[in-house]
């Protein structure tokens, strides 16, 4: 089995190349893995709770635009979110493909190359998009567009995430021709 990172800068369509992967092969995902971790572990919950305050729980449940708030405000935050979070994620992750018998895993890493997990892959799929673009899908989901080139410049770089990865797939296009690069991808990925 080979273990393969999907990554891309925030806004640049990994989600949907994940979508289109998940009909062939097994699919995990970073983000909602973390999100479980937040909701059902309590050790999690008692240490966020040390480290943010009882403000980011509302009803018992984590305000998760709150702590994204206070992360991308305030760099030290972040870094403690992540050192609590980051091992947890990997063990899970880890578990789930223990079990998993099909020739090829992904996981949808969105700062695979920010965190330095590629040595955890056997291969990494970046998914870039143009700057413009990017902005504009994240002003589309409700952000401001200050906040989204906030979001977008606290990533490392595009080019430098290209010179770390092993295939690359250009999403600036319609979805269509994004699901054809993501079916070339794993046509290429079959035949190696």
């Amino acid at each position: 089995m080979k273990l393969i990172a999907i990554t891309g800068s925030i806004g640049s369509g990994k989600s949907t190349v994940s979508k289109k992967i998940a009909e062939f092969f097994p699919v995990l995902n970073c983000d909602l893995i973390n999100a479980e971790l937040q909701d059902s572990n309590l050790e999690i919950q008692s240490e966020l709770l040390e480290v943010f305050g009882e403000e980011i729980y509302c009803n018992q449940n984590l305000n998760r635009s709150l702590l994204a708030k206070l992360i991308f405000q305030d760099l030290e935050k972040k870094k403690k979110l992540e050192a609590i979070m980051h091992p947890r994620i990997l063990d899970e992750i880890q578990a789930r493909i223990i079990n998993l018998s099909e020739a090829f895993v992904f996981v949808e890493v969105p700062l695979l190359f920010e965190v330095k997990w590629q040595a955890y892959f056997d291969l990494s799929v970046l998914v870039v998009s143009d700057e413009r673009t990017i902005i504009e899908r994240l002003i589309k989901r409700g952000m401001s567009e200050n906040e989204a080139k906030m979001r977008l410049f606290q990533q490392m770089g595009i080019e430098e995430k290209k010179e770390l990865a092993d295939y690359i797939i250009e999403n600036n296009g319609t979805v269509e021709e994004l699901h054809e690069k993501v079916i070339e991808l794993l046509q290429r990925l079959k035949g190696n």
